[in-house]
């Protein structure tokens, strides 16, 4: 398993960055840190029950609802931003 902050060695060898304080930064509420899919609130569009999940273990994002940024902190920056 890898540690926070550490390269995962793939062709797209980005370290791995939270994810809580991007989200956080676009509006969203604190993540709970715990293992496993965590039903979240997304800050990318009007949301009144969650329609979005965050892994904190893995540290990705991912939002049910079309044209939201998904993936790990530096694909929901680069998606957010038309970057890709």
């Amino acid at each position: 398993m890898r540690r926070r902050g550490e390269s995962s060695g793939g062709p797209d060898d980005f370290p791995v960055y939270p994810i809580g304080p991007i989200l956080e930064s676009f509006g969203g509420q604190p993540v709970v840190e715990g293992l496993g899919w965590k039903s979240y609130r997304c800050p990318f569009h009007p949301d009144r029950d969650a329609s979005a999940s965050v892994n904190t273990q893995k540290q990705v994002f991912n939002c049910h609802a079309a044209d939201c940024p998904k993936g790990n902190a530096v694909q929901v920056l680069m998606q957010w931003e038309q970057l890709n």
